[in-house]
């Protein structure tokens, strides 16, 4: 039976926990203690240290100790980074105007922790850093307007932690990264105008989050040997995006799948490419997505929102069996849903505005809805004939679906 229920500083340190500087999405913290360290000389080599092999590096005979923060107004100088090869700490290049090169860097090897180079607008090459094989925590590379290229960059095979491009309008050619095999974090393409693809990137394998925001010209992705992402994947204002079957490798996303407001999307994976999506599936106003293949196996997630896809005419969920909840809004052509192994909705399951979609008849697996089932608004629905097995719901509302004369599919 169906049951209606319930309706910058100087030494001695002063103490400070971190210095943040937000840029977006992107934190960078920042040690406020440790600032001023200058290279440190070992033994009585003369300023020299003992040759250390890091990884595929050439032998560092030079290693300077802690973090350098440089700005226009700190009292550290660039100058205090010339020779080293080596930096254990982080280095900070935020908004030093008459920086116009790197050449103090040009024997940098390793950094171990963060390089973060944010809004240098005299800088029009980062060449100097041809050297560089590995940075230890996050590589920030943000509004910088001059740089056209990462020529530079060729040797760089390892980033720790994250991987940072935002707001370089000029920088449309990565083909000097082409080398990087291992980002450790997330990477973050935000605001970049001329880029049209990432596909220099195309070694990495394994990422924390990609995270793809107002690319205006960016037309594809081009990460090839893509297996994982261990968070979430976040495509939105991407003008000029195509498809995303060029990830042909990506088999899981353990987080949000995210992607809104890409106007010439057209499609999404191939069929049955992933195993699975962990998280949120959220796919919003994609004028062109006539098709959502490759989330047919995707048993895990978490919460469905698919909304204004005026072209998609199909949804196979069908492997979902457990949701938070279910928003179908305003989907012009969508005339099948497939959500059979569905067993519950936790919250609400709301279907509204999807003049096409004629019959619910694939939620046979569905026992209880935790909240409200609505459904609102569906100008063809006439049979609802999928919900023999539903029990329990939390509120029902059906209003203004002309064509629904029987509701026998209720248990």
């Amino acid at each position: 039976m169906l049951s209606l229920g319930g309706n910058t500083l100087r030494q001695p340190c002063v103490k400070m926990s971190t210095l943040i500087f937000v840029n977006l999405a992107v934190l960078l913290t920042l040690s406020a203690c440790g600032l001023r360290h200058k290279p440190r000389s070992h033994g009585n080599t003369g300023g020299v240290v003992q040759r250390v092999p890091i990884g595929s590096a050439d032998a560092i005979t030079k290693t300077c100790e802690g973090d350098f923060f440089i700005s226009k107004n700190a009292e550290q100088s660039i100058t205090e980074l010339e020779g080293c090869q080596q930096v254990t700490g982080s280095i900070y290049l935020h908004y030093v105007p008459e920086l116009s090169d790197l050449s103090v860097l040009s024997e940098l090897v390793v950094v171990d922790g963060d390089l973060s180079l944010l809004d240098n607008a005299s800088l029009g090459s980062i060449a100097e850093l041809k050297n560089l094989k590995r940075v230890g925590g996050k590589l920030s590379l943000a509004r910088l307007p001059k740089i056209e290229t990462l020529v530079g960059l060729e040797n760089l095979e390892e980033v720790g932690s994250s991987f940072i491009l935002d707001g370089n309008a000029r920088l449309s050619d990565l083909s000097a990264i082409s080398q990087l095999k291992s980002i450790g974090g997330s990477l973050y393409v935000y605001r970049m105008a001329a880029l049209s693809d990432l596909s220099a990137l195309s070694q990495i394998e394994v990422l924390e989050d990609l995270f793809v925001k107002e690319n205006s010209g960016l037309s594809k992705l081009g990460l090839g040997s893509l297996r994982e992402i261990s968070g979430s994947l976040e495509l939105y204002f991407n003008d000029d995006l195509q498809d995303l079957k060029d990830l042909t490798q990506l088999t899981t996303i353990n987080g949000r799948l995210l992607v809104e407001d890409n106007p010439k999307l057209s499609a999404l994976f191939l069929p049955q490419q992933l195993q699975d999506v962990g998280g949120d599936l959220i796919l919003k106003n994609l004028p062109a997505l006539q098709e959502a293949a490759g989330l047919e196996q995707s048993a895990s997630i978490t919460k469905v929102e698919v909304e204004t896809l005026p072209l998609l005419a199909a949804l196979d969920l069908g492997a979902v069996a457990a949701v938070e909840s279910i928003q179908l809004v305003n989907n012009q052509q969508l005339a099948s849903v497939n959500f059979n192994a569905l067993k519950s909705v936790e919250k609400d399951l709301n279907i509204q505005e999807n003049p096409a979609l004629s019959n619910l008849d694939q939620f046979n697996a569905l026992e209880s809805i935790g909240g409200g089932f609505s459904l609102l608004i569906n100008e063809n629905l006439a049979a609802v004939d999928g919900f023999v097995k539903l029990a329990s719901v939390g509120s029902l509302e059906f209003r203004d679906n002309p064509s629904l004369t029987q509701v026998d599919g209720l248990a």
